[in-house]
């Protein structure tokens, strides 16, 4: 069997291509050990120190490390822990609980409109950085995400997919009003500017959240509302 990897835009997570299926249907998220309960392959994974997270995609497995730990180390037990797991003959996950996305209950057509938008715009392009991203709920006007693999834990990547989604969503359905990524400080979402490819640490101020974009000669701070703005008028189609 042959292996490739691929890096992420989360520098803690890489990306496995073992070049043959690995989810049949859906995705599994696992965060840690003790979630791995029906996933033969994660629970191997998470047996090599250093392994904090395992994602499982179509094609692909994405290893999330501990940030102290190189992948120059990491990488030999991975590979190696993937192609035993293949030549065992064990299926990857053992029932599709874990990766079960459906509730049972029947959507409403706002719903299903922000589940089709997301299965066809977002999550396939999201899908090759090795990460995924489930839709959550649905509440006044606020849309919930749930960030999987290495979109989970990466602030730049996640917070600019947060802005491109919520401004889509808000283009094509006038009932969504905002977009927010579920377990993640609403402020740290809002942080990324979309006018500059260099951003310095975000900086909240009396719970305001600011960006100092990395401009010669000097910082310049964006404040939310300036950003926000900006950031629309970049991301939403032309009418």
């Amino acid at each position: 069997m042959f292996i490739q990897t691929q890096d992420t835009p989360n520098p803690a997570t890489l990306k496995f291509i073992p070049g043959v299926p690995v989810m049949e249907t859906g995705t599994a998220d696992y965060p840690a050990a003790d979630s791995a309960t029906n996933s033969p392959l994660a629970r191997r994974l998470f047996q090599i120190d250093g392994v904090r997270g395992v994602f499982l995609g179509g094609e692909f497995v994405a290893v999330t490390k501990e940030e102290a730990l190189d992948w120059f180390a990491l990488k030999p037990s991975i590979l190696a822990g993937i192609m035993e797991h293949y030549a065992s003959g064990m299926p990857v996950v053992e029932s599709t609980s874990a990766a079960d996305e459906d509730d049972g209950e029947e959507d409403d057509d706002i719903v299903r409109q922000i589940k089709q938008l997301l299965d066809t715009r977002v999550r396939p392009a999201v899908a090759m950085d090795g990460g995924d991203i489930v839709f959550q709920g649905f509440d006044d006007g606020v849309v919930t995400l749930q960030m999987r693999g290495a979109c989970q834990g990466c602030p730049s990547s996640t917070a600019t997919l947060k802005m491109g989604i919520e401004n889509m969503l808000r283009h094509y359905i006038p009932d969504v009003r905002e977009v927010r990524a579920a377990g993640l400080d609403v402020a740290l979402a809002l942080a990324p500017a979309l006018v500059d490819d260099r951003v310095l640490p975000v900086r909240h101020r009396a719970g305001a959240a600011a960006v100092a974009l990395a401009r010669q000669p000097r910082a310049v701070v964006v404040p939310r509302e300036q950003l926000l703005e900006v950031a629309e008028r970049a991301v939403v189609p032309e009418q």
